[in-house]
Parts: C-alpha cells; sequence; structure tokens
C-alpha cells in the first residue's frame, strides 16, 4: 500500500522550496498532485527568475524568455489572439491553442519593468524600431497586462516603473488589485497612474518610493485614500541645496499618522520633514538620516515625540544630539529592542556613550546595540551587557585603539557574559594586544551559541588568526571577518561582499 502525504502538509513543504526553483521544476514531473501543488507557487512571481546574472549566455536568457512568453500567450483569450494576428505581430514561436493550466491567475506580484523586459528580450529588433515597431511593443504589452489583470484572483504586490496603459480601464482589474497590500513607485511615474489606482486600491498596507525627489499629486491621493498604511519608505531623491522637496508628501503622510508603524527615510534627504516624524506616535520602526545641523525647531519637536511603542531606531549621518535621543527612548514602554547610530564620529562633548544607563534603565528587551564608546562608558558597557539579557548583536565603534588596548574590551564581555550574545563586531580593535582576552573569552562561549566576529580596520596577529582557528574549528566562532573601514551596516545585517577584506 503506496501512503501519500495529505495535500495540505505537501503544499507547505512546496512552499518552503519557494526559492529553489529548479527543486520545484523537477517536482511538476512527479505526479499530477505534486504539479498542482507546485504550479501555484512558481507562478506567484512568474517574472522575476526571467533574467539572471550579467554573466549568463544571453541566448539562454532569451531562450528562457521566449518559453514564458510562449507559455503566457497560450492562455490569452480568443479576441486578444485575433488582435495580435490582425496587427501581423511576428513572433519567434507559434500560439499554441490553450495551456495546460490558467497559469497567470496564481499571479501574486507583478512588476512593470519585468513585463516590459520581457517583451523587449522576445521581439525581434526590427520590430521594435520605427514608429510600427513601437505600437506592436505596446499592443503585446497591453495584452499581457490584460491576461494578468484579468486572470488574477489577487495581486498582493505591485511594482510601477514605467507604464504606458491606463491601468484602471484594464478588464478585471477592480477585482485583481482590490487587495493590493505593497505598492513600490516612484515620483517619476505620471500622476495618472496613481489616480487610476486610487480608484481601485483602498487596503495598500505598504508603500515604497525607490525614487523621491518632487512631489506627486497622484501619489499623494492614493496615500490619502488608504484605509490605513502601516509602512512607508521613501528612497533616493536630494537636490544639493534644497530642503523639503516634497511638502505634500508630509501633509499626506499625516493622513496615515495613527496607522503608520514603520516609517524608513533612511535613504531619503530632504524629501521627508523631520518634524513630520512627531505626528507618527504609532511607529515601531523609525529610520532617518541628518545631513546637516538640526535647527532648534526641529531639535524640539524631536525631543517631544512621544512615540511609546518605539522598538527600533537608526540614525545615519551626521551626530544627533543626546538629549534627542534620550527623550526619544525614555518615551517608550519598555519594548524598545534597537539603536542603531552609524555616520560620523560625534564630538567629544556629546558623547553617546552616556545613552548606556538609560538604555539599561528603560530597554530591558534591547536586542542589537550600534554605537560608539569612550573610556569612561566601560563600567556603563558592563553593566547594560549583565542586564540586557536579550542582546543579541553589538557593534561598538571606540574613540581610541589605546582605550581596547588598556582596559581589554574581551576581559569585560568574559565578565558580563551575555549569553544570548550572536553576533559581535568592533571598530579600532588591535587583536595582537587583546590575544589573552581573546582567548579566555571564547573558553566561556558554548558550541549551542556559536558567535559571529568582525574586526573592522585593523589587522590580526598570527597568534590572534591561530586561536581564531582552534575556536572556529570547535564551533564556538560561527565565522570570523575582517572588514574595511566605512562598513556601516547594523550589526543584525548581512555584510556586503565587497566590503569584506579578509575572511578567516
Amino acid at each position: 500500500m503506496t501512503l501519500r502525504l495529505p495535500e495540505d502538509i505537501l503544499k507547505e513543504i512546496f512552499e518552503n522550496f519557494e526559492e529553489e526553483i529548479g527543486s520545484l521544476f523537477s517536482s511538476l514531473l512527479v505526479n499530477r498532485l505534486w504539479c498542482l501543488n507546485v504550479i501555484p507557487i512558481l507562478w506567484k512571481n512568474p517574472l522575476k527568475n526571467q533574467f539572471k546574472k550579467a554573466d549568463e549566455n544571453l541566448l539562454s536568457c532569451q531562450h528562457r524568455c521566449t518559453l514564458l512568453l510562449r507559455t503566457l500567450l497560450s492562455c490569452l483569450s480568443e479576441e486578444s489572439r485575433c488582435l495580435l494576428f490582425e496587427n501581423k505581430l511576428e513572433l519567434p514561436f507559434q500560439i499554441s491553442q490553450s495551456a495546460l493550466f490558467d497559469y497567470p491567475m496564481h499571479c501574486k506580484n507583478l512588476r512593470t519593468s519585468d513585463v516590459s523586459m520581457l517583451v523587449w528580450s522576445v521581439l525581434e529588433r526590427k520590430q521594435i524600431n520605427g514608429q510600427r515597431g513601437k505600437f506592436l511593443f505596446f499592443i503585446l504589452e497591453q495584452e499581457l497586462y490584460k491576461l494578468f489583470f484579468s486572470r488574477s484572483l489577487a495581486i498582493q504586490q505591485f511594482t510601477l516603473r514605467t507604464m504606458l496603459h491606463s491601468i484602471q480601464l484594464f478588464p478585471g482589474v477592480n477585482t485583481s488589485l482590490a487587495n493590493l497590500s505593497i505598492l513600490r513607485c516612484s515620483t517619476e511615474c505620471h500622476e495618472s497612474f496613481f489616480f487610476g489606482l486610487a480608484q481601485i486600491c483602498e487596503r495598500i498596507k505598504v508603500i515604497i518610493v525607490d525614487f523621491c525627489d518632487k512631489d506627486n499629486d497622484g501619489l499623494n491621493f492614493l496615500i490619502c485614500v488608504q484605509n490605513g498604511v502601516n509602512c512607508f519608505e521613501c528612497k533616493h531623491g536630494r537636490i544639493q541645496g534644497q530642503e523639503n522637496l516634497c511638502p505634500n508628501l508630509n501633509i499626506a503622510l499625516q493622513s496615515q499618522a495613527h496607522s503608520l508603524k514603520k516609517l524608513d527615510i533612511i535613504d531619503n534627504i530632504g524629501g521627508i520633514s523631520l518634524n513630520t516624524i512627531c505626528a507618527f506616535v504609532n511607529l515601531r520602526s523609525l529610520k532617518f538620516t541628518i545631513s546637516d545641523e538640526l535647527s532648534d525647531i526641529v531639535v524640539n519637536n524631536l525631543k517631544n515625540a512621544n512615540i511609546q511603542n518605539l522598538e527600533t531606531l537608526e540614525v545615519r549621518g551626521e551626530p544627533i544630539s543626546v538629549k534627542v535621543l534620550s527623550s526619544l527612548i525614555k518615551n517608550t514602554r519598555g519594548n524598545f529592542k534597537k539603536l542603531h547610530l552609524f555616520g560620523w564620529r560625534p564630538n567629544a562633548d556629546d558623547n553617546l556613550g552616556s545613552l548606556l544607563p538609560i538604555l539599561r534603565k528603560y530597554c530591558p528587551k534591547l536586542r542589537s546595540l550600534s554605537t560608539w564608546i569612550g573610556e569612561d562608558d566601560l563600567i556603563n558597557l558592563e553593566l547594560l551587557l549583565s542586564f540586557c539579557h536579550e542582546l543579541e548583536t553589538i557593534f561598538l565603534r571606540v574613540y581610541s585603539n589605546e582605550l581596547m588596548s588598556r582596559y581589554g574590551i574581551f576581559n569585560l564581555l568574559k565578565r558580563a557574559n551575555p549569553v544570548n550574545l550572536r553576533k559581535l563586531k568592533l571598530e579600532h580593535l588591535f587583536l595582537l594586544d587583546e590575544e589573552e582576552g581573546l582567548e579566555m573569552f571564547l573558553k566561556t562561549r558554548s558550541t549551542k551559541n556559536p558567535l559571529i566576529l568582525e574586526i573592522v580596520g585593523n589587522l590580526i596577529s598570527q597568534d590572534s588568526s591561530e586561536i581564531i582557528s582552534i575556536y572556529k574549528f570547535n564551533g564556538v566562532l560561527k565565522d570570523v571577518k575582517l572588514l574595511c573601514f566605512g562598513e556601516d551596516s547594523a550589526p543584525d545585517q548581512q555584510t556586503p561582499y565587497w566590503k569584506i577584506d579578509v575572511i578567516i
């Protein structure tokens, strides 16, 4: 008797292999049940794998795109087929009479740039040139959008780069985009696209603006008509010498003040005013950049901001006043978990180390810390490590190498014994002066919780390298990296490969 896994369990297994495209394709051929469960996963985001790495063979890429487009066109209605035939669109393949499955119905993630690139990669170059070529390109794009919007049961994520079509006029779009939850876009998109979306979508939870350097009335209106935006990310876009580039966008965001839980403007300078932050009283994650010295008005507004549910705070750029940081942290309800300060070195008279006692008192659930410390802060650092038992990642940037050599950061860590520590990142540390302390610290560590150690900006000695090799071999150290200066990623984020100088 052949035993079969229940279909719901089989489906859950396949979903865990969502990124293993090759394995999923192989699973299609096992039996009909497997095939029926794999098809919806492969077609959640059908266009994402059409273009691979830059060094991939161009013919292989084009062949894959051809197969994908042929499959999509086999799902077209008779009306769409006739339209393509009447306009004498030449394709490098015959359109099948019918598809085995209704593939587009499973699409949940659609990017306009992927649709354009798919058409461009398959059509012969001679067809794209000239007025007629542009018309054929438009027609084929139009029919693909019509296919996705009319057949998809629910598109959850939509990325709007460039589009030549009036989105609200496609048949079925009111159904397929009715529950859209994630929108990626740019202020460069024409406002009419956003006005079209505003007629359809009222439940967008996440809005990511990949390029923002000016107000867009369509985008601002779309934000205002949503029933509750939870996350807003605003990225690149600064014109030198200009501030508050998007005053109407700031006003639109304030219409979502009570629903917004995540605000990320760390890669955008000048678009969103820091004064706007004070309105978002329910934020849990706040990330922003300081480009110039803050005015007294902005400083006072930030100090008075009452964001009680704040859990994550990341600040980049110019040093921020300790008084501002202290006020933001003190006003939280004890659920604060991550502080990441990166950018320029603070002034000596504005010591960020004075935050350590505040974190110890108000943030018992602290899990990630990235900050500068000085000689006078070591006692408070040890007390913090002993009190905040949930700390998992630490990035310490010290004012001088002598500080660490004189007092021994590893001896401090050994005494504090942060049992949940998973990643330790240190800047301005000479390991050749810390060899004994390093070994004693590693002896206290358990293989049940292996540590990632990253050293920024200094070479290590032969003795240190041998110590590291031993403790990597026995499983106490999971990984060790020597990084170049300027690597400012948070300690719980993956380090870009090009930043790594030496991997031990």
